[in-house]
Parts: C-alpha cells; structure tokens; sequence
C-alpha cells in the first residue's frame, strides 16, 4: 500500500519471487543482479522489477539451449537499467502493453517522470529513475 520502497526492498521481494521463477523453468532463466549499495537506499514504485521479469519470461523463449538471461544492474545519474536479451516467442500472441503502461503511469503520478525503454534486435531494456524519499 506504498507508493514508494526502498530497492533494496524490492530486490529482496525479486529474489524470492525468482526463486519461484528457478522452480518453474530451471535453468532456462537467469538473472544477475549489481545494484550499488548506495542505490539500494533510494525508491522505486513497488513491484516494478517484478512486473519486469514478468514481462520478459512472457514475451520471450526460456529454454536450456535458448535461455532468458535478465540484469538488474545500477547506471550513472541515478537510474538502474533492467536489461534482457531479445528471443521472442513466435506466436500471434499481441501484448497489451499494461505492465510498461502501468510502471510509466506510476512514475508519472509520483515524479512526472517517465521511464525510458528501449529495443534492439538483441535486446530490451528499461531504465528506471530512482526515487528519493
């Protein structure tokens, strides 16, 4: 019921949500955190990286031979950037951009500012503002 958690927090809720994530799929997902600690003291939306990784195992192929390898990683100037390697999935399955869609109106509504996203043939990546609180 938060508006705002420390991403320390919110690395900790990742980490166990993505032991689940190593139950479901094995060795088909990795995902490497390197947040600095001093990152770690600063705010996020809550559930933001969650409905990340969410994101990246729905929209991707995960297998032994094609895994899905995620990154959490800090950036310069106060942003962390949430990072995967491109592989989608080859079905007609439209996505209805809710998850981006969501975590950029919650920036909006609590900073007036927008997260950056971008994609490549190879990969796709979030970049997401930390907050001070």
């Amino acid at each position: 019921k938060k508006d705002t958690i420390s991403l320390e927090d919110e690395l900790r809720f990742v980490e166990n949500y993505f032991h689940l994530i190593k139950i479901r799929h094995g060795e088909a997902v990795h995902l490497h955190i390197s947040v600095d600690k001093a990152d770690k003291q600063k705010g996020i939306p809550p559930v933001t990286l969650q409905l990340l990784i969410e994101n990246a195992i729905k929209h991707n192929i995960a297998s032994v031979k094609q895994p899905l390898s995620i990154s959490v990683a800090s950036a310069e100037d106060g942003f962390i950037i949430v990072k995967n390697n491109l592989q989608r999935i080859n079905i007609n399955y439209p996505g209805t951009g809710l998850g981006l869609t969501n975590i950029t109106n919650r920036y909006q509504l609590l900073e007036g500012i927008n997260p950056e996203v971008f994609e490549s043939n190879t990969e796709f990546t979030v970049k997401l503002p930390l907050l001070n609180f």
